[in-house]
């Protein structure tokens, strides 16, 4: 069978898609910079006290990728699993998309 496969510059894998479940180190230090630490809205919960979280989850369907994961401390992703299924999680957490966009500087 075919895997899709993301890879960093030093060919370590990113995304694995449905391969795995479990988070490869290069993937975790590329979740761990782009969240920075609890994504929950208020919590300043660090990196290192931190779980990583399949949006999807895997159980349905989700995803072993930068996309589909999201970090939560130990309180909220506890949390995040006993809402009500009509409520939708992302009213909680705040937006990681544009955090590390660049920008050349103005000339």
């Amino acid at each position: 069978s075919i895997v899709r496969m993301v890879l960093d510059q030093d060919s370590m894998p990113i995304d694995v898609g449905r391969r795995t479940r479990t988070i490869p180190p290069a993937l975790r230090r590329a979740l761990d910079y782009r969240d920075q630490g609890c994504v929950w809205k208020g919590c300043t919960a660090p990196v290192s006290w931190c779980d990583a979280h399949h949006v999807i989850h895997w159980a349905q369907g989700g995803e072993t990728t930068l996309d589909n994961l999201i970090l939560l401390c130990r309180t909220h992703h506890t949390r995040i699993h006993k809402l009500h299924p009509h409520d939708n999680p992302r009213n909680y957490l705040r937006d990681t998309r544009a955090k590390h966009e660049t920008r050349p500087p103005d000339t």
